[in-house]
């Protein structure tokens, strides 16, 4: 077997080593109540937030449940292809639908961003930060050459 990276944005994140047998692979062990699961919220596919949460943030997930779930049955490829072919255009047409698609994708991006910000390590949030800053400094630059 290979190993390769993860897509940034959609899927796993990170260098993925898939040849490892199972006692090779490398695991930290936690303390009960600090995992992904103890992170998340809710029960999964209920939508439905963690107690305790921010009342935005449970609005935010409930609402966003419908959206997630279709972008889930989608194929894997097409997200991260729609994504590349919005900041393809975006970057190269000037104009309106530029700024437009630039803008679309900074959007996408920063709601993806909210969704998954408890379950992130702080690596994995200062890579999104990273790309959201630049993206928001593209997005400022083409508004700034609008004819």
């Amino acid at each position: 077997m290979t190993s390769g990276w993860g897509v940034l944005w959609y899927g796993t994140i990170g260098y993925v080593a898939k040849n490892r047998r199972p006692h090779q692979r490398r695991t930290k062990r936690r303390r009960a109540g600090t995992g992904v699961a103890a992170r998340s919220g809710g029960a999964p596919g209920t939508g439905r937030a963690a107690a305790g949460t921010y009342p935005l943030r449970a609005r935010v997930e409930r609402a966003s449940f419908p959206v997630v779930k279709r972008l889930h049955a989608l194929p894997r490829w097409l997200v991260p292809l729609s994504m590349a072919a919005l900041f393809g255009v975006g970057v190269i047409v000037r104009g309106w639908l530029g700024l437009a698609c630039l803008a679309a994708l900074l959007a996408f991006m920063v709601w993806i961003t909210y969704l998954s910000w408890p379950v992130l390590r702080r690596d994995q949030r200062l890579i999104r930060l990273l790309v959201l800053g630049t993206l928001a400094g593209v997005v400022v630059t083409q508004t700034w050459n609008l004819p």
